[in-house]
């Protein structure tokens, strides 16, 4: 886990804050629904590991990938009915 972090540069963790601000023109007599979803940056590792048999010499190299998301905000749609 701190290989990977350390390649990708931020911690691996669970903790979520988010944050709303209301910048939309709103009328009296109207209701309004807000919509929010997460939003995330995919990040994909290469991770290797070498093999080496002591008997043959032989080097056996086997790749894995790990995919990470990174929480990068949210996206509001905000729509209006009557």
């Amino acid at each position: 886990m701190k290989k990977v972090e350390s390649v990708l540069g931020f911690k691996l963790n669970s903790e979520k804050t988010t944050t709303f601000k209301n910048d939309f023109d709103c009328k009296a007599n109207y209701s309004y629904t807000a919509q929010q979803r997460a939003r995330y940056k995919v990040y994909e590792v290469k991770q290797s590991k070498t093999v080496m048999n002591t008997w043959t010499g032989q080097k056996t190299v086997t790749n894995y990938y790990v995919t990470v998301k990174k929480n990068d905000g949210i996206d509001v749609r905000v729509t209006e009915s009557k």
